[in-house]
Formats: structure tokens, sequence, C-alpha cells
């Protein structure tokens, strides 16, 4: 967090908003707890209890900040996404009739996202013999603990995993495109924009109850589920694997739609201008502005 604001604060008396990005979740301050322990009774504290207001991206995160006793007022805007031209670039009739389906993974590989239960889920899974279903993990992370998540795969024979090196620009979006589901089943996310990036390019997602991403099941472009292995094994077994090709392209359907009348950067933007002018000048508080 950068203190910087605290102390023009204290000198200039300027007025400072703390946006956390998820870094006052409860699984966050958790891990790393005594250093982050130190840190928060030294100065962060102070930091965060001096801001004028807090921006949070989601429901969730307004709650985690509440649960922390802070209560000053707290903006709720999105992250928000440019719509992509591109949607499935695939024939509808030829994709329908392909048996090899792809769940991929694109996010930092940590602790945090889930990927150990996953991975042992994946090989406990009783796929078809009338089909092929591959897990890509794409992504940046420590080479020790990708080591010992391609452990696992190794000790427990668990097969049609790869775990590969993070994509960017075209090749990111041709993955996304290409892939039936996307899935991240974090333990904590304050937003989790690669779900939003996956529904924006047509395809469905499996997420986390821990994640604030809920709304999938209920605009049917997506599956929540909770981060253990049982429940991923139980949601592809009783949900994911009898659902065909031409329902999986029609969710995704549905999620470019989500996203593009829930996630638009100019109403977001107006938003945020709309935070920024009430904190200076008063008046009216917007609906989207909790204290």
């Amino acid at each position: 967090m950068n203190y910087l604001p605290f102390f023009f604060n204290k000198i200039f008396k300027c007025y400072y908003i703390i946006s956390p990005r998820g870094t006052l979740s409860s699984w966050s301050l958790k891990n790393s707890r005594f250093k982050k322990n130190f840190f928060w009774f030294l100065i962060q504290k102070r930091v965060l209890k001096n801001a004028i207001a807090f921006h949070a991206t989601s429901d969730l995160e307004l709650q985690e900040i509440r649960k922390l006793g802070f209560k000053q007022p707290i903006a709720v805007i999105p992250n928000g996404i440019d719509p992509h031209k591109s949607i499935k670039n695939k024939n509808k009739n030829y994709y329908s009739l392909s048996k090899e389906f792809s769940v991929i993974f694109l996010s930092r590989i940590h602790e945090k996202k889930g990927l150990e239960n996953l991975i042992e889920a994946w090989g406990e899974i009783n796929f078809p013999e009338t089909s092929i279903w591959n897990l890509k993990i794409f992504g940046k992370g420590n080479d020790k603990y990708i080591n010992f998540l391609k452990d696992i795969c190794i000790s427990k024979n668990i097969r049609n995993i790869s775990i590969n090196a993070p994509l960017y620009g075209e090749k990111k979006i041709s993955e996304y495109i290409n892939s039936d589901i996307f899935i991240l089943n974090s333990f904590s996310e304050n937003f989790g924009q690669s779900v939003l990036e996956s529904l924006n390019l047509g395809t469905p997602v499996i997420v986390s109850d821990q994640m604030p991403w809920k709304d999938v099941e209920l605009m049917n472009c997506g599956w929540v589920v909770k981060n253990d292995i049982k429940s991923i094994v139980k949601l592809f077994e009783t949900k994911i694997l009898r659902t065909d090709k031409n329902t999986l392209y029609n969710m995704g359907l549905n999620g470019i739609n989500y996203s593009k009348s829930h996630y638009g950067w100019k109403e977001l933007s107006t938003r945020m201008f709309q935070f920024y002018d009430w904190i200076k000048n008063g008046g009216e508080r917007p609906p989207f502005i909790y204290d």
C-alpha cells in the first residue's frame, strides 16, 4: 500500500481515497500474518483510518472493508472492459460436432487461486470415454510453487493437464475464444478481471463462491462452486460433463451480453467522476456510494 497520501494529508491537509484491490480480504490478511500485523499496527491502519473514502470493486470487497471497522463512505464501482469485436470465431455447426473440450485457467499462478484443489479434483472426475477433456493452465508464478503443482500431476498420475507460461495480447484472446470453459476457483478475489475477459469473449465461466460473480448463474453464463475437491468433482460430474457444445456456445453469447450491459467503461467512468465530485462538492449521494 502506498503511504505517500497519508504523509501529504498530514503535511498539506489534502484528502485521499483508498482502493484496496483485495489487500484487505480475510484471506490476504491471514497470509504472512506476522509481517502484515507489524505493518498494520505501525502505519497501515492509520493510513486507512485517515482516508476520506474507499473505492471497492464489488459488494464482497465492501463487506471486507466494513468487517475491519472502517466507517467511511465506500463507492462500489467494478472494473470495466471494452467490448471485443471478436466472439466465438468457429462455425457453430462444426463446433458442436467436436468431442474435445478445453477448460482453461488464465491468471496468476498462486496459492490463492485454488489450483491444488482444481488439479486434484481433475484427477478424480469420471470423464466419459466418448469425449476428451483437457485442462490448460496459463500464468506466471513462483517457480517452486509451479513445480509443486507439476509434481502433484506426476505423483498422482493426473492426465490431460498442462501448466504453461502466461499468454498476452492476441494469443491470450485466441485462447479464451477457442476454449469451452474458463475456470477460476480462487479462495479470494476482490473482482477477478480474467472472469470478465472470458465473458466478454464468449466463454462460459466457473468461479468459486468466494468471488463476486454469483450473477453468472442467474445470467446463465457460468457456474459457481465451493472451492474444495469434492464440490468441484460434483459440479463436473452432475452438470459440466452433461452440457453439450451448443449449450456452451449459447452460454457464451449470454456472457457477452452480460459483460456489455454491466461492465462498459462509459457508464463506469461516469460513476467514478460522480464519486470524486461528491467527495469534493457534496450534494446528493449517488446510489452506488454507501455510508
